[in-house]
């Protein structure tokens, strides 16, 4: 009987070490994760969903445009997770008595067909050949006194907590045109980078 006890305990031992180095270790199954993971986020940009899934690494597509070419200047939550945001560029120049940066009225109410000019500015017209165009233009008698030019506009809806699987719609306008706008549907890891992005510039009321 102790002989086979024997024949046993050695079988067993020989065996512990093989199915020891058979079990994954938790770094391989890590990486193996990651790698998973990474092949996911790359069929999503290679298809253009702009609805990544959210264990793919914060990016802020949607207002890429935007941020590369304009600075934040206005942030707003206007709602429990809707937020406003307002783009401008670099200030304009007093030239003629006019600023550069002149408010261009808003599509479908041109100011010399009876749209009306926000305060402080005036409405003029300017013709080139056939073709004339109005816009509401800010009066000036420096550079000083000329306002940042507009950059854009854009608003975040539905944004939540960290890694939810809640669905966030970014619309960004960049043209003063709100009826050729499209909201794209991102998740809320990528509207929370975003948001980081613009609060870099400024705060979020």
């Amino acid at each position: 009987m102790r002989p086979i006890l024997t024949i046993l305990v050695g079988f067993l031992a020989l065996a512990l070490p093989a199915s020891a180095q058979q079990r994954p270790s938790v770094s391989s199954l890590d990486a193996a994760q990651k790698r998973m993971n990474a092949a996911i986020c790359a069929k999503a940009d290679a298809d253009g969903d702009t609805y990544r899934p959210f264990t793919c690494d914060p990016r802020c597509d949607c207002l890429a445009p935007l941020l590369l070419q304009f600075t934040p200047t206005t942030c707003e939550e206007t709602a429990p997770g809707v937020f406003g945001i307002g783009f401008h560029g670099a200030a304009g120049e007093c030239v003629n008595g006019r600023c550069t940066t002149g408010v261009t009225q808003p599509f479908g109410a041109p100011c010399h067909v009876g749209g009306t000019c926000p305060s402080g500015t005036v409405c003029e017209t300017n013709c080139f050949g056939q073709a004339c165009f109005s816009s509401c233009q800010v009066p000036c008698t420096s550079s000083a006194s000329c306002p940042l030019a507009f950059g854009g506009l854009a608003q975040l809806s539905g944004v939540s907590a960290p890694d939810s699987s809640n669905v966030v719609q970014c619309i960004a306008d960049t043209d003063g045109n709100p009826f050729n706008d499209t909201a794209v549907n991102i998740n809320s890891n990528d509207a929370l980078e975003c948001l980081a992005r613009v609060e870099a510039a400024t705060p979020c009321d």
